[in-house]
């Protein structure tokens, strides 16, 4: 469902790169791809008026995504499509392999990630002991745990994690993870 909302808010949205589409194109879409507007896909289309801006009278993408899954019937002739290109293009045992193999590849993207991520938030922890030790000096890190505690608030412990594209991203505690 959330490919196929990606896929139709991106053709009206790919040129202009605003990540909002106008609400006379979602409509043209709607009306074109179900013949007209009628029954429920006009009740849809009355919702749809609440969630626009009413100045540019526009639809950003995360509106758009909530309206979809409210509405699913809207996206239904794109999934008929869909299931027309696989059965008629390359069979859908063709299709049904090509999933499975980007599913692979996302798990193994995914480990791969998972591991830099580890690594890093290694380093940063290494780094961070490291600076501390300077600063307090050997003997008085293994032997003042009470100082080292404030250097350690001082110097805050690194979050490190993975973004929605699977980038290594690090955090402190002052700042909010995106």
């Amino acid at each position: 469902m959330e490919e196929m909302c990606k896929f139709v808010f991106w053709q009206f949205d790919k040129e202009k790169k605003s990540n909002t589409i106008q609400k006379d194109e979602l409509e043209f879409f709607v009306e074109k791809s179900h013949n007209g507007i009628k029954g429920n896909i006009r009740t849809a289309i009355n919702q749809l008026k609440d969630l626009y801006d009413e100045q540019t009278e526009t639809l950003t993408f995360s509106l758009f995504q909530s309206f979809c899954k409210s509405y699913p019937g809207i996206l239904f002739p794109i999934f008929r499509l869909q299931q027309s290109i696989k059965l008629h293009i390359m069979g859908e045992s063709w299709w049904e392999k090509k999933r499975n193999r980007l599913q692979e590849n996302r798990s193994t993207l995914m480990i791969r990630a998972e591991r830099k991520r580890i690594k890093e938030e290694r380093r940063l922890i290494r780094e961070r002991r490291r600076i501390i030790q300077s600063q307090m000096g050997l003997f008085a890190f293994y032997w003042k745990k009470e100082r080292r505690k404030h250097y350690e608030k001082v110097h805050v412990l690194p979050v490190v994690y993975l973004d929605e594209e699977y980038f290594v991203r690090v955090k402190y505690d002052n700042e909010k993870i995106k």
